[in-house]
């Protein structure tokens, strides 16, 4: 008996697929989509302080100088601990510093710093190191996303532990919407 094509019979030789053909030509150019959001931000601050500075525990770190500034949701005012942001939004936050144990410290010292807005400690914004002995440093760095629902909100970093030396420390604050 003879297979007819198309009959779709289990391993039939008529009915076997074969190789596959070349490749046809490119069709239209479809239509553009619609333009995205606008990309970067025009609202940052960077403030840090360079010269070495005494650090208290319960008392907030002092940048002395602004960097890279632009628009005015973010501002700081030279010598200030207080980084004000002054429109609502979503904000990158990002600190990094030098510690290192203060005079007299006992050892093991615990340093830990924070950040608060409104005097309320930010949930995962925080960095700690244990000094075991005089004359270590130890970077330290945090980053986090923060919501702020109503302005002007003031942000600072707080320390916590026994009396430390900072510099070389700065801020960076990124409104991303």
């Amino acid at each position: 008996m003879r297979c007819k094509k198309g009959c779709a019979q289990k391993n039939c030789p008529c009915c076997r697929p074969g190789p596959p053909g070349p490749q046809g030509p490119a069709g239209p150019q479809g239509e553009p989509g619609p333009q995205g959001p606008a990309g970067g931000t025009d609202n940052l601050l960077s403030a840090f302080a360079t010269p070495p500075q005494l650090g208290t525990p319960g008392m907030p770190l002092v940048f002395d100088r602004n960097g890279a500034v632009l628009g005015d949701a973010v501002v700081h005012g030279q010598n200030s601990p207080d980084i004000a942001i002054r429109q609502p939004g979503t904000y990158y936050v990002s600190f990094h510093g030098a510690v290192t144990p203060g005079p007299g410290a006992a050892f093991p010292l615990s340093v830990r710093l924070f950040l608060t807005s409104q005097g309320t400690e930010v949930a995962g914004a925080s960095a700690v190191h244990t000094f075991t002995a005089p004359g270590t440093t130890a970077g330290m760095s945090f980053s986090q996303i923060l919501d702020v629902s109503s302005a002007p909100a003031v942000l600072q970093v707080n320390s916590e532990g026994g009396g430390f030396i900072y510099g070389e420390v700065n801020i960076c604050v990124i409104k991303l919407y």
